[in-house]
């Protein structure tokens, strides 16, 4: 294929939260698990290492553990991923690992309990919640060449977050979640400009 290729994938993400009491961590939530849909474009660097910027719409959240009705929280986000891809390619079949930065922005959220309902989350000036949501991205797969000009390819990906999702101050302690979680997509790209020679 040619140096630069444009893709689209979707898949599912299991998303969970960790808990922590004045940045101590204390246990992780159960998962939640939503569509995942993005686009992406690949730059090629050298034979075997690519710039992979995509832009992807998913879930993040949790449910609260060892609860027979649990409560679950959901945030809606656009998320921003850098990674550079390793490849290695064998005829028509190439694996691939990957990890890079990502910026996630929270366009909104709800808590939701089965008997009850869903609440909405506000983002506000003085909310415990915060929109922005930093981290990283890695994965790993396998993909097919199927034309002259696209391929396939089925992926594992995992993204953990630096910094808080909610950050609140008790009476007595600080309360705080942080995302990650890990998930499998399945992708199409394709060369728009340039086929190989």
């Amino acid at each position: 294929m040619s140096q630069n290729t444009f893709g689209i994938r979707s898949g599912l993400f299991f998303a969970k939260m960790r808990y922590f009491a004045d940045d101590e961590y204390l246990w992780s939530s159960d998962p939640i698990n939503k569509l995942e849909i993005g686009v992406f474009t690949s730059f090629k660097l050298t034979k075997i290492i690519s710039f992979m910027p995509e832009v992807n719409y998913l879930h993040k959240g949790g449910a609260i553990p060892d609860n027979p009705n649990p409560p679950k929280t959901y945030y809606q986000q656009i998320e921003l991923a850098l990674p550079f891809n390793f490849e290695y390619s064998f005829d028509k079949i190439a694996l691939f690992g990957k990890i890079g930065p990502s910026y996630g922005y929270m366009i909104g959220g709800y808590n939701e309990i089965s008997s009850i309902g869903r609440g909405l989350i506000e983002f506000k000036d003085n909310s415990d919640y915060v929109r922005s949501d930093l981290g990283f991205l890695a994965g790993g797969g396998i993909s097919f060449l199927i034309s002259e000009s696209g391929k396939i390819s089925l992926e594992s990906r995992y993204r953990r977050s630096f910094i808080y999702t909610r950050d609140e101050e008790l009476e007595d302690f600080k309360y705080s979640t942080k995302n990650f979680g890990w998930g499998i997509v399945v992708g199409y790209s394709t060369n728009l400009f340039n086929r190989s020679k």
